[in-house]
């Protein structure tokens, strides 16, 4: 991976190896629906087209919030908790089921 040049590293970040910020508020753009960030990652790492990334999107929410997902994925991040905030990164982080998922603060 060190010798690997910059199409094959953007291959790998979102597909292989995803990122929990720490701070959502830096994480999630403050204009834009949660689930359209999340359709934005993955546009960004796959060619699926707009009906697989919202079902996708969907899934990856659906899997860190028991309740809600559906209002989450239609809320922008102001219109959210923290705490949900929070789990709207890692819905974005785990939406392409990462080899290796990487969290800047554990406990957070």
């Amino acid at each position: 991976m060190l010798l690997a040049d910059r199409a094959e590293l953007e291959r790998i970040r979102g597909g292989r190896i995803s990122l929990i910020l720490q701070e959502p508020g830096v994480a999630l753009h403050p204009t834009l629906r949660i689930g359209r960030q999340i359709e934005e990652v993955l546009r960004a790492h796959d060619s699926l087209d707009a009906a697989s990334r919202r079902k996708k999107a969907q899934d990856a929410l659906s899997s860190v919030f028991s309740s809600d997902a559906e209002r989450i994925y239609s809320s922008f991040p102001h219109q959210l908790t923290g705490g949900q905030r929070q789990l709207a990164v890692i819905a974005q982080a785990i939406a392409f089921y990462p080899s290796l998922l990487v969290a800047d603060e554990l406990t957070a």
